[in-house]
Order: C-alpha cells, then structure tokens, then sequence
C-alpha cells in the first residue's frame, strides 16, 4: 500500500505545476491586454466620428479633445496620432485653418517615433508565447511519463493475474486432495466406530488420524492466503482505476489549456496583424507627406541616413512669380477668403509645374518660387520653364476676366526667369523645408521686380539658352537692385510648335 501511495504522490505532482504554470501565463495575458485608457480613446474617437457624421462637427471637436487630453496621458505616440488626424480633419471642415495646420504638423512630426514605439510590447508579447510553449512541452512530457507508468502497471496486472491462476490451480488440486483425505477419514471413523468394541486401534492409525488433522489445518491456511490474495487484488484494481481516472482528468486539464493558448496566440496574431496593417497605412500616408513636401532623392538620402547633404548645380533654370497690388487687394477681402483665393491660384501653379516637369521650391506669402534641372541635373530644360511662365499668363488673363464679370478683385501677375549655377538642399533638424541659394535664385527676383504685370521678364542668360526655340523683345540693360545694369528680354512667342 506504502509503495501504491508514493506513485500516486509522484504522478499528482505534475499536474499540480501545470496548473500553477497555467495560473501564471493567464495572469500574464491579463496584464497583457490591460488598456482600458486606450480602449477610453478609441470610444471617444468613435463619438467623434459619429458626430461628424451628423454634421455636429463642433460636438464632434469637443469630444475628439477629450480623446486627446486621455492620449497625452498614457504617453502612446500612436494613440496621439490619432487624435492629431481626427482634430486635423475636423478642422479642415470647421473651417479653422490655424488650427488645422497645428494639428497637421503635430501628426507629421509625431509620425516618425510610432514605428519604434511597439517594438517593446512586441517583445514582449513574443517571450510571453515562449513561455506557454515551453509549459506545454512540459505537460507533454508528463502525460508521456503517465501514459508509461499506466502501461507499467497494466503490464504488472497481467503478470499477478497469471500467477493468481496458478495458485488458484495449486489450490483446487489440494482442495480434492483434501475431499479425498475427508472422505477416507470419514470412511475410517466409521469403521472405528464398528469396530471400537472389537478392536483396538493400533499406532499406525493414530498416526494417520494425525497427518489427517495436519492436512486440514494447511487446508485451512491455503484458504486463508487465498482470501488474502483476492482482498490485495482488489485493492490493487481500485489503485489501477483512480489512477485511470486521473490520467484522464489531467489530459483533460492540459487539452482544455492547449486549446485556451491556442485562441489567445490566434487573437494576438489577428491584433499583432491589425496593428501591423494600420501602421503600414500610416506609414505609407507618412511617406506621401514627405514626397509631398520634398523632391524624391532628397526624401530617400533624408530616410535612409537622418540628413540631406546640399548639392551644387552648375545648370539650373530658376522662375519667380508674384502678386502686383496684393496688399491693396487683400483689404478689400477677409482673411478667410484671401487663403482660399491664394490656395486656389496657387493649385493651379502647381500643376501646370508638375506637367511641365519642374520642380516646386516653395511660396513665400503670394510669391512662387519653381526651378528646373534639379534635383535631377540632367532634367534641366529652360524652355520647359518658359512653357510654364506661359501658361501661368494665360490662365491668369482668364482668372482676371471671370473675375471682373462676377465684380470681384482679383491678383494681376508678374514673372521672372533666370539660368545659372545655384546651392539646393535642406538645413535644420526640424520642419524640413527644400530651398536653394545662389546669385541665380537673387537675379530671377530682380527679373520678376522689374517685370510688369502679364509679362515674362527673361535674363540674357535664359534667352540664350532658348533664343531659337522662341522670340523675344530685348528691353536693354536695365539696372537691378544690388546687381547693376543686367539684360532683360520680354518673351513674345514660341517659334516652333509646341507639344
């Protein structure tokens, strides 16, 4: 019995550190999953966006800064960004452009730290899943040594089966033995009693009588043992099936377990997914703003070393344009629509650049500064800026007639161009902006100062470059600020076909 116990103690043991293992990994995946602030924030966004579905965007605002106040807390830059978007866009619709821009900005800059901040809680959602696989291993590894243990005893059962058969034979056959001995006894007695007064018995018969009461009294002992023997076979078999029982309720535990780590690793694989999708969004609206706002080998030297060395370009065509009379007009209109006028007007310059192939550099209040042959030297192509001066005159002399039918004011326009050697790149650590320097850039805002309004006012250097491909009125060296006498040409028209 001593022996049955120990193994007993020896197979519950596992189960029990399994089981405590399991109470370890589940607390360790509810502390994982512990976000109640974010999920607060998500709620609040969700509010938001349903306000602003109904066309409540001032509620919809309230609300999206109720998100924001719970995001800085928590101190996730990811959960920041979200609510930098959500403002950034209620605004736009608001009409608020102040604040839209601050917003805007605040997502551009806070957009770069969310592909390292996660990299923490991935690692440790990685060791919390080699943790249970381990366990499970180990719960593997004891059902096996079960499994074995069980086998064992079968195997041990079988064999006392065979020797009980073989002792129950032993018995049966001394069991005759003694009905034969019973029956020659009794046989004995009767003749004794026949003959008591006739003969007496001799001292062989006394012997006999007594190997007669020896026989019977190992009789009696074989049954006893044999009673015995039958009392430890069922005590064995109840060992036998408790530990069955067990077996079963421990492989039960441990598949219960499986299947509960199994769920909660696919949930983490399907979140892990989801993050990993929304920020390769994000990532990829990130990558946009940056082509948007810098040309594409200057936003991939930026990404690929943190910094963007200025480069010199020998050849480089450089266009200025500007507003005549724009402070005089901007007082006759509000704030609100003068930034929609210029950002109009200004859209319409962009395209015609980008279908031109140039390349914007910035706006400087109502002034638009473009270049060609950078940052890509060998698309340099001065007539291209020329075609684009061009079709900036033309839609403006169309803008101003609309403008004056409706009686509105509207902006009359001044262009210069200039060709040469210039500086490009980016300066600072912050709010990257593509500029370039140069006496090249000085000259062509000189020409565009002493253009007048519709006129495309070229330098000797541009006319050169461009003088059989169009014609010009030369104007004669006229002085410009800081730089002397300088010839300059009007644009008149091109002298061949143009695509």
């Amino acid at each position: 019995m001593n022996f049955n116990f120990l193994i007993f103690i020896a197979l519950l043991i596992p189960n029990l550190k399994v089981l405590g293992s399991n109470h370890t990994v589940i607390k360790d995946y509810k502390e994982l999953y512990n976000l109640n602030d974010t999920n607060k924030v998500n709620d609040l966004l969700a509010e938001s966006k349903r306000l602003e579905d109904d066309k409540q965007i001032d509620n919809a605002i309230t609300t999206g800064l109720q998100a924001l106040n719970i995001a800085e807390k928590i101190n996730n830059n990811y959960i920041k960004y979200k609510t930098y978007k959500n403002l950034e866009n209620l605004y736009n619709k608001a009409g608020k452009i102040v604040l839209y821009n601050k917003y805007k900005v605040r997502a551009a800059l806070i957009k770069p730290k969310i592909e390292t901040e996660n990299q923490p809680s991935k690692q440790s959602q990685d060791n919390a899943l080699k943790i249970q696989q381990e366990i499970l291993e180990k719960e593997q590894l004891e059902l096996k040594k079960k499994v074995e243990e069980i086998e064992r005893l079968n195997k041990d059962k079988s064999i006392s089966k065979e020797e009980l058969e073989k002792r129950k034979l032993e018995i049966y056959k001394k069991q005759l033995e003694i009905d034969e001995t019973k029956k020659t006894i009794s046989s004995q007695a009767l003749r004794i009693n026949e003959t008591t007064s006739l003969l007496q018995l001799t001292q062989q018969e006394l012997e006999n009588q007594k190997l007669s009461a020896k026989i019977f009294e190992d009789s009696l002992q074989i049954v006893k043992k044999n009673e015995l023997l039958l009392k430890n076979e069922a005590e064995k078999q109840t060992l036998i099936n408790y530990l069955l029982v067990l077996g079963l309720s421990g492989l039960f535990i441990i598949l219960a377990s499986v299947f509960r780590l199994y769920r909660i690793k696919k949930r983490t694989q399907e979140l892990l997914l989801e993050k990993n999708n929304e920020i390769e969004e994000e990532k990829k609206r990130s990558d946009d703003l940056l082509l948007n706002i810098l040309p594409i080998e200057v936003a991939h030297e930026l990404k690929a070393n943190g910094k963007s060395e200025p480069r010199y370009f020998n050849n480089a065509t450089v266009m200025f344009t500007d507003f005549k009379d724009f402070t005089i007009v901007s007082e006759k209109i509000t704030s609100k629509e003068l930034v929609e006028e210029i950002d109009y007007l200004f859209r319409v310059f962009d395209m015609i650049i980008e279908n031109n192939n140039l390349e914007k550099i910035k706006t400087i209040g109502d002034a638009y500064l473009c270049a060609s042959g950078l940052p890509d030297p060998d698309s340099h192509n001065p007539l291209n800026v020329v075609k684009a001066a061009h079709q900036i005159v033309e839609f403006i002399e169309s803008y101003v007639i609309n403008r004056k039918e409706e009686n509105r004011p509207f902006f009359n326009i001044r262009i210069g161009i200039n060709s040469g050697p210039l500086v490009a790149g980016i300066v600072g650590a912050k709010k990257f902006a593509y500029d370039i320097w140069g006496d090249t850039v000085n000259i062509a805002a000189r020409m565009e100062q002493n253009s007048e309004p519709g006129k495309i006012n070229i330098s000797g250097s541009t006319y050169d470059l461009i003088k059989n491909q169009a014609s010009c009125l030369y104007r004669g060296k006229i002085s410009a600020k800081n730089k002397g006498e300088i010839d300059m040409y009007y644009f008149d028209k091109f002298t061949e076909i143009q695509n």
